[in-house]
């Protein structure tokens, strides 16, 4: 439960404003469905669906915190994607807001990790490039 209030606390700091999962405006959606992106830091993006109005179901795997896919919510807007995913293996939050085309998607990413005594630590935005590979 804290988890995801963080989750939702950070969406919120990182630029998604809550009601932005639930809007139902068209949007022009540049990303593709199936798709698999890589990232240039070892994680892996996969968008499995992406809604009418532009909400992004997927999953995201990296092996900072073991081969475990979680999964990713987020949206896309024209060209603007934001979206995050909890690593409940080792206590990080991680958010994701850029830019999308049609083979790569450059962010930033924002992370923080919740250590064992309950402090709170977050570093970013920085720099992500993921790469199309399906």
């Amino acid at each position: 439960m804290r988890v995801k209030t963080l989750l939702l606390a950070f969406l919120l700091a990182a630029g998604l404003p809550a009601s932005a999962l639930s809007q139902s405006r068209p949007v022009s959606i540049v990303l593709p469905v199936p798709s698999t992106w890589v990232s240039q830091s070892s994680g892996t993006l996969v968008v499995l669906h992406v809604a009418n109005d532009g909400v992004i179901q997927g999953a995201f795997s990296s092996t900072a915190c073991g081969p475990m896919a979680t999964r990713v919510i987020g949206k896309v807007v024209s060209q603007t994607i934001t979206f995050a995913t909890t690593l409940a293996s080792c206590n990080r939050i991680m958010a994701w807001r850029g830019k999308v085309s049609e083979k790569a998607i450059a962010t930033g990413v924002t992370t923080i990790s919740v250590r064992a005594d309950g402090t709170v630590l977050s570093t970013g935005p920085n720099g992500d490039l993921f790469a199309r590979t399906r």
